[in-house]
């Protein structure tokens, strides 16, 4: 994995995965702006918050400056998913936190390898893997209680800017209930879909893939890659599919 035994024990160890998330994000704002030579050229990095200030980052012979944006790959960093249940209020008290940041976040990955209490995952690890790995709770699930709260509290705009859903890692059952909440719920609010990466899998969709076993043969028919309407509700809601 490239970690050292020191880190593998505290992240095994009863931690705080937002306590982390915080470090890491104090971390980037530390070296903001900070001039580093690459060869025979300097650079440094923006964290932007916008596209109006992607803009206004201009080429200079001397130093290249690179934008950035956040974005958070799994929400056991809010403290769900652990060995102890979630507790309600820490979770909504991290969004919170998260939403109160100097800088916005773009996108959360809302689901990842294992269940995180909020929401069903997708099986995405290989059948060697799977053998010392269990993926198996969550599988099957959709948005819990706890999850439809913690989304909805993301999104909202009341708090600040929203903070908008990857659906990567989520299962298919939980991506059609996240499509069918915007639709009922945020129908006037241009939410864009985002796949921050992903593949497909041949197929319009679950039916399709049911009524044709064994085809296509050139993609992975696996629920964690995407079937044909999901890249149209993407492209309707002018969304991202990052390949």
């Amino acid at each position: 994995t490239g970690l050292g035994v020191k880190r593998i024990d505290k992240i095994q160890s009863k931690h705080s995965y937002f306590k982390d998330l915080e470090n890491e994000y104090q971390f980037l704002k530390e070296l903001e702006g900070r001039e580093y030579s690459v060869g025979r050229r300097k650079w440094t990095y923006k964290i932007i918050d916008s596209y109006s200030e992607l803009e206004t980052i201009s080429f200079n012979e001397d130093i290249q400056t690179i934008g950035i944006f956040l974005s958070i790959e799994g929400l056991h960093a809010l403290d769900c998913g652990m060995e102890s249940s979630a507790d309600r209020d820490t979770v909504l008290g991290n969004v919170s936190k998260l939403k109160s940041w100097e800088n916005r976040i773009f996108f959360v990955t809302f689901s990842h390898h294992f269940y995180n209490e909020l929401a069903g995952h997708a099986r995405s690890l290989d059948s060697t893997m799977s053998k010392v790995i269990d993926q198996g709770p969550g599988l099957k699930t959709g948005f819990t209680d706890l999850g439809l709260e913690v989304l909805h509290k993301l999104l909202d705009t009341e708090s600040g800017d929203p903070i908008f859903i990857d659906v990567k890692h989520m299962n298919v059952r939980t991506r059609r209930e996240y499509y069918e909440i915007l639709e009922s719920d945020y129908s006037s609010e241009k939410i864009p879909i985002i796949v921050s990466h992903g593949a497909v899998t041949g197929y319009y969709d679950e039916a399709e893939k049911q009524a044709l076993p064994g085809q296509p043969q050139k993609f992975n028919s696996g629920n964690i890659n995407f079937y044909d309407f999901e890249l149209l509700k993407i492209e309707e809601t002018k969304g991202i599919f990052g390949l």
